[in-house]
């Protein structure tokens, strides 16, 4: 008996059989034309989620919710055709970097010389007795 005092449901075969197919049918007709979020194409896609964020005009992105602020999902049947027909085009991956490294300045500083070697630098090297 279940809590509410009810002698359990029985079910056929045949019954369980049949809501099982259903539910699978329900599941892949929802996963075929469902809409995916902009982590989930970023993710196919290999790009970043800024990335997906900054075109979302260009891949057809749909508003859910109220306001300037709604959650974007897309479709992706709808992002392939667009990218495969040029009206999008995806952004290359972001290029990361070693967050331990200094960025270069640019300066054009001539390097110190390697000893017993010649220096094409003028002002740099050894100095030579007078």
């Amino acid at each position: 008996m279940d809590p509410q005092g009810s002698p359990p449901l029985r079910l056929e075969d045949e019954a369980v059989a049949a809501i099982a197919r259903r539910v699978v049918k329900l599941l892949t007709d929802s996963e075929a034309v469902g809409l995916i979020d902009a982590a989930e194409l970023a993710r196919r896609l290999g790009v970043s989620r800024d990335a997906i964020y900054r075109r979302a005009d260009e891949l057809g992105a749909a508003r859910v919710g109220d306001g300037k602020r709604g959650r974007l999902r897309f479709d992706p049947e709808e992002v392939a055709k667009r990218l495969s027909s040029g009206q999008a085009k995806p952004e290359a991956p972001p290029q990361r970097r070693d967050p331990h490294r200094r960025p270069s300045r640019g300066t054009r500083t001539p390097l110190l010389p390697i000893a017993g070697q010649k220096s094409s630098a003028r002002g740099v090297g050894p100095r030579r007795a007078a």
